[in-house]
């Protein structure tokens, strides 16, 4: 097939370069990773958007006059014009009149494409990309998958009989498509602001109920009022194409929520920062909290979301510009510019009078109203007497620090609870103990969760005069009481309920930094300490990886200190199963399953029933950052974690030591995953490309039946993908589960998978593992380290970065060197649970 770098002579002759800052055909751009795609706003004669696609060493260009669309229902007409050089995806600024397409050209989106296959998977690899693009424009049918800034998924470019460079431009059905004008994104995606990004909520001050006859200091023309909801506060952040839902603490909120998700991209704004409550009402039209926790835990099946809205309340950025300095009354006439439907509204207004605003509220069964200033700025993160709630009742949020013994009917669960309030600072303080207002069950489940996370000393001063457990604090509860005592502590207090959205933000512990400058302090050995916490660490200088990039004992506590706030949930209630290499890994390392002497107090074992012992065997969870460093001491230099928890599930038993029996029956036989193993051919890093290549096609086709699949590498040379389910199936369903999708995919793609065990079957093929789905058998963990030179890393990753991802990528010194903040993709993966068993019946 002919060059298409001989075209260009086309472009050269249409331009004058002493008069158009155009680029020229000898004009050099460096080719990317993957093949690109660039999309240019162009205000020449007539508005129209060009459309190029990189393809043998240039632009193969279409004008579509009409602009591309997100909407599977709209034929694009599409002109294809003549090839342009690669430099002029980089393009950006004015051709004078009098040119050959005078105007105006700005970068209206750019990013990587990969061509698909006529099965709709796509072409990982640049070079055999570029191949079957080729061909498709030689055929006239064009399928491909972009990953710019406004425009994802899958498109087809069509040649039609209606003229010789006639084409139509299609979006597929996919989980991209939607009916939403993305031409109303008009900016340049290369010379934009600063872009929407996500801010502290702005909080509100308590104050006292006002009363007839008393002139309180707010409310009036200078105040708006609006109904206390009982829901989830969310802030909605809008970059282009992507929207994410994050609660208050930053956790996402996008899996649970997809409909308000969808509503949200049909707003006409490229950016935007929008502050509001997410509310689930009952049949009643009443807010139930609770019922609003199943949707973002995914605990139930519900899927009533004609019952949740996102009430919108303020708006602190729109196309880029910041809006936190105008007053309150300013941005909410922005807001007003938003048409909303459901499930958007806009926060209804209630009259400027406190008094009959909170009459009114509370007659219709609210808890109480917020007060705000008009002339108010939106102050993130902080508390303001320009922001009021005032409730029906007193009530607070606090977090748990530790618990007493229970006494009589409650010896087997707790008596009371120990409180402290967080501080603006982010500092706790003790504010006394509520031990009224538990039924039976809340009791258990409580005590269940709080022996999750057991500490030997409180994390604060607490009342001696009772015997208490002192616990990680890290389960907050809402408690209603009466008043302050003098002291600081709160006056008959009643136990509300939990409060799971102030718990759905992984864990910021403030000592890492502190025990990082220990561990850089020495390096041989020292003593890791903060508070009552003492670890002797000893051989930090010990190479236990060597390599192009060695790993020493010292990175290795330096990288548990730093992942702990990543690993935490992915390791709390697990069974581990350890290997050790105390002399690094040059020497074989051993499974550790018993310890010559006892753990410390903070290291919690569960004992599992075992048929090969006949008897419980001891496993180590590990619960807190203290067991991480103890267990990177111990010279453990791979965790391996069950799929499934102690964690309470419904009434299930959580006897798993006297018999096979009772373990079968308990809620360690329920796991929390489907998982799929897959290896390159003779497990070789260099047929890494072709696990790519079936990670894609696997996660096609599991998005495609209405599963959520994560993703992480292995370490090695393989990935795995994990589908978080509700824990509704025993091991030996998820594995038979687990078998009849590993079948299928050798079904739909004989010529890349197998299911054979045996490698001399499986030359040149991935293997689908699904026998890891067992119970006892284990993946390493999330973030868990590998035994191979380099210190290799098993790293969730967001499944955007598989085309780039490489087994090299990420070690411990890697992450040690991340200048930026690391964000864990698998952040949201317990919110993201799917009945499988539901989905997948016929």
């Amino acid at each position: 097939m002919r060059s298409r770098r001989s075209k260009l002579v086309e472009y050269v002759r249409k331009r004058n370069f002493d008069r158009t800052p155009e680029p020229t055909d000898s004009s050099f751009a460096e080719p990317a990773e993957h093949l690109r795609f660039v999309i240019q706003r162009h205000h020449a004669t007539n508005l129209h958007y060009d459309f190029r696609l990189e393809c043998d060493g240039v632009l193969v260009s279409w004008a579509v006059p009409k602009g591309p669309s997100l909407n599977p229902e709209d034929k694009k007409l599409a002109v294809m014009v003549e090839d342009h050089p690669l430099a002029y995806g980089d393009f950006e600024g004015a051709i004078p009149q009098g040119n050959y397409g005078g105007g105006e050209v700005i970068i209206w989106d750019v990013g990587d494409m990969y061509p698909e296959y006529d099965d709709g998977t796509t072409e990982l690899d640049r070079e055999k990309g570029d191949k079957l693009l080729a061909q498709q424009i030689k055929d006239g049918k064009i399928s491909v998958t972009l990953r710019g800034f406004k425009l994802k998924g899958s498109f087809a470019f069509v040649k039609t009989k209606g003229g010789p460079n006639h084409w139509l431009l299609l979006k597929h059905r996919d989980e991209f498509a939607v009916d939403f004008d993305v031409l109303a994104l008009e900016g340049s995606v290369r010379t934009r602001h600063e872009s929407a990004r996500a801010v502290k909520p702005m909080l509100l001050q308590e104050s006292e109920r006002p009363s007839e006859g008393q002139i309180p200091s707010f409310g009036g023309d200078d105040w708006t009022f609006e109904i206390k909801l009982d829901g989830v506060r969310c802030i909605a952040v809008r970059n282009y194409h992507d929207v994410q839902l994050l609660s208050r603490n930053g956790a996402s909120l996008t899996a649970a929520f997809p409909h308000i998700t969808e509503a949200l991209r049909k707003l006409p704004a490229e950016t935007f920062v929008l502050d509001g409550e997410i509310v689930y009402y009952d049949e009643s039209g009443s807010p139930n909290f609770a019922t609003l926790m199943q949707f973002i835990n995914r605990s139930t099946g519900a899927t009533a979301t004609k019952n949740i809205e996102f009430c919108l309340f303020d708006i602190l950025q729109s196309n880029h510009v910041n809006l936190t300095q105008m007053p309150l009354a300013e941005r909410r006439q922005k807001l007003a510019e938003f048409t909303l439907k459901h499930p958007l509204r806009a926060m209804d207004e209630l009259p400027n009078q406190s008094v009959s605003a909170f009459n009114l509220a509370t007659r219709f069964g609210f808890e109480g109203v917020v007060a705000k200033k008009l002339t108010s700025r939106y102050v993130p993160g902080l508390r303001s007497a320009d922001w009021l709630k005032i409730k029906s009742y007193l009530s607070g949020e606090f977090v748990v620090v530790g618990y007493s013994l229970g006494g009589g009917g409650r010896a087997a669960t707790l008596g009371s609870l120990l409180l402290a309030n967080e501080d603006d600072d982010g500092s706790i303080r003790y504010v006394g103990s509520v031990g009224t207002g538990f039924d039976d069950a809340k009791l258990q489940e409580l005590r269940e969760i709080l022996d999750q996370a057991p500490m030997s000393e409180p994390v604060i001063p607490c009342e001696k005069d009772k015997a208490f457990q002192p616990v990680e604090p890290r389960l907050w509860v809402e408690v209603r009481y009466m008043d302050w005592t003098p002291n600081g502590h709160i006056r008959q207090p009643v136990f509300l309920r939990e409060r799971q959205d102030r718990m759905l933000k992984t864990e910021q512990v403030s000592r890492e930094s502190m025990l990082i400058e220990q561990l850089h302090g020495t390096s041989k050995e020292t003593v890791l300490q903060y508070g009552s916490f003492q670890l002797p660490v000893t051989k930090l200088d010990k190479v236990n990886w060597p390599g192009e990039t060695p790993a020493t004992k010292g990175m290795y506590l330096e990288y548990f200190a730093r992942m702990w706030p990543l690993m935490a949930q992915h390791l709390r209630g697990r069974p581990l199963t350890l290997i050790r290499f105390p002399n690094g890994i040059d020497q074989d390392g051993v499974y550790q399953k018993h310890f010559q002497h006892e753990p410390p107090d903070y290291v919690q074992q569960v004992e599992i029933w075992s048929d090969t012992n006949e008897e419980a065997t001891k496993f180590v969870q590990c619960q807190n950052l203290e067991t991480l460093l103890w267990l990177g001491q111990m010279g453990m230099l791979e965790l391996h974690s069950w799929y499934s928890t102690t964690a309470p599930v419904g009434k299930r038993p959580r006897d798993f030591a006297t018999s096979r029996a009772n373990l079968e029956q308990s809620v360690l036989n329920y796991p929390d995953f489907v998982v799929f193993d897959l290896d390159p051919p003779g497990k070789s890093v260099s047929g890494f490309e072709m696990v790519k290549e079936g990670a894609a096609v696997l996660h096609e086709t599991l998005k495609g039946i209405g599963l959520n699949p994560f993703l992480k590498t292995s370490g090695r040379s393989g990935l795995h993908v994990y589908i978080p389910i509700v824990r509704n199936l025993n091991y030996a369903a998820t594995k038979g589960i687990a078998q009849m999708l590993a079948t299928h995919m050798t079904q739909v793609r004989p010529d890349l998978f197998t299911i054979e065990w045996a490698k001399d079957k499986r030359p040149d093929k991935v293997f689908v593992d699904f026998n890891q789905n067992g119970r006892g058998r284990t993946l390493p963990a999330p973030y868990s380290v590998r035994a191979v030179p380099n210190a290799p890393v098993s790293m969730p990753i967001y499944w955007p970065d598989l085309p780039k991802c490489h087994p090299s990528r990420f070690t411990i010194q890697s992450v040690l060197n991340a200048t930026e903040s690391l964000v864990d993709p698998w952040e949201n993966i317990f919110q993201s649970r799917v009945d499988i068993e539901a989905v997948l019946a016929p």
